[in-house]
């Protein structure tokens, strides 16, 4: 077996078996990745192309949400309910996490993100008033992907492989396993059996747009200043005197260097019977480069935002407002799929071993049997105050019950503390009902009245008036 069965083969197929034989047999791969293969940088040159990161800035900011939460297993229980309260308090004490979640949702671009969790002790009285020491996480360091390696076990009866991380020493690079216990958060995306735990992302596919936009982008600047200074064509007169010292070439060279040097002093000194003539670009070249550029850019953003109509629907700069409900709804549906990945991953990686660093305090507490909390993220577009004021008023009349806090957050309103000064709005008229129906059997019986209901223009708040039926 030589090393020529294990070289880059055309076709992805073959590649992606060729990557999969040389895993097995003890070679290791860095990121099986044809983007990565071609160039190693290639997924920061695409961070900093403005075309491509202001979509992705937007994609990764929806996925790793503006708020979290961390919610019992099991809403009946009071134990996890306590335990949840407690880790939620404990993560609270984590610098800088919103930033943290945002470079490990950038594993759906490489495939892959890590990110130490760093720990240290404080002293709290969680619980129930007594103070205790807690391990809580206070940071989580990004650390790049190329730190870590996947290295098959050779001794092992079927195919495995252990996760190491480059241990850098004066100057020399050792790699080391890492510990299964190791405080490491690690997010991938798509792990399959042909990526080899590497994980896959947008990489691979942005690489491709991202190549033409680069050169077009290129070959468009070059353009601005040939289609913005125009061209200069100046006729010689062959019939001037001349000398046998000066060739033709010679005169065309000489008089290219001092057209050059007149257009930039804006003087031209030409033969009395040569010809000047003003040329300008025609008149779509550059909207032409600038069409094609805004092509590849939409076809960028619409990747990475992931709002398409997979069934057609006309050309996508249509403007229509039903189309870009459904693309947005599309989207959505993409970045919570990706956002319950991180959940996941948050969870296992990052919730649960503040559980278990910790258990001996849950113990005393009492709550050592309980389940670890999961970690969830607020996520959703922000609702319209005046819907979220007309649901919670139609469920408050069915006889339902909602949480005050989550009235508040929709409407747009802090909750007021016991020491704050509020403004009520007036009461209820007693037995007020649905629009248009009784009270009750014995009222339909009694008096003939009923209570309609009309809205101000605002639509924020009922106003009820008596009519007498007919």
């Amino acid at each position: 077996m030589t090393l020529a069965h294990f070289e880059r083969a055309t076709a992805p197929e073959s590649y992606a078996r060729a990557l999969a034989h040389a895993y097995f047999a003890g070679y290791r791969i860095y990121d099986p990745s044809l983007s990565a293969s071609r160039d190693p940088e290639a997924e920061r040159k695409m961070m900093r192309f403005p075309a491509i990161a202001a979509p992705l800035q937007v994609r990764h900011t929806s996925i790793s949400g503006r708020r979290w939460s961390i919610s019992p297993p099991d809403e009946g229980a009071e134990a996890e309910k306590a335990v949840s309260k407690i880790v939620g308090k404990a993560l609270g004490h984590l610098d800088g996490f919103t930033p943290a979640r945002l470079l490990l949702a950038r594993a759906d671009v490489s495939g892959t993100r890590y990110a130490e969790v760093q720990k240290h002790t404080v002293t709290e009285s969680w619980g129930d008033g007594v103070e205790r020491q807690w391990v809580v996480p206070y940071k989580l360091k990004d650390i790049p992907k190329e730190n870590f390696r996947w290295a098959p076990n050779s001794g092992s009866p079927r195919p495995t492989a252990t996760l190491e991380y480059a241990r850098k020493r004066s100057g020399t690079i050792r790699w080391v396993p890492v510990p299964t216990w190791a405080p490491l958060v690690r997010h991938v995306i798509l792990d399959s059996e042909e990526m080899l735990g590497y994980g896959t992302g947008l990489r691979d596919a942005l690489h491709y747009i991202y190549g033409i936009m680069t050169r077009t982008f290129e070959a468009d600047s070059q353009a601005a200043e040939r289609f913005g200074h125009g061209w200069v064509v100046l006729a010689l007169d062959h019939e001037s005197a001349g000398s046998p010292l000066i060739t033709n070439s010679a005169m065309v060279t000489n008089s290219h260097n001092a057209l050059e040097k007149m257009r930039a002093r804006h003087n031209f000194i030409i033969g009395k019977n040569d010809k000047l003539e003003f040329l300008g670009p025609p008149a779509g070249s550059a909207e032409w480069m600038g069409k094609l550029f805004e092509r590849l850019a939409r076809m960028a953003d619409r990747m990475i935002m992931g709002a398409t109509l997979f069934a057609g629907g006309g050309d996508a700069s249509e403007g229509s407002m039903a189309r870009a409900e459904t693309e947005a709804d599309t989207a959505s549906g993409v970045f919570d799929t990706l956002s319950d990945m991180l959940e996941e991953t948050l969870t296992r990686d990052l919730v649960a071993p503040v559980f278990r660093d910790n258990h001996a305090n849950f113990n005393e507490l009492g709550l050592g049997d309980a389940d670890h909390p999961s970690f969830e993220i607020v996520r959703g577009r922000k609702d319209d105050p005046k819907e979220v004021a007309e649901r919670a008023e139609i469920v408050l009349r069915s006889g339902a019950k909602i949480k005050a806090d989550e009235y508040y957050d929709g409407v747009g309103f802090t909750k007021p503390g016991p020491k704050d000064e509020v403004i009520e709005g007036p009461p209820e008229p007693a037995g007020a009902g649905l629009p248009g129906m009784p009270f009750s059997a014995s009222d339909e019986k009694d008096a003939p009245l009923r209570f309609t209901q009309t809205y101000d223009a605002k639509g924020l708040r009922a106003l009820v008036r008596r009519t007498t039926d007919e």
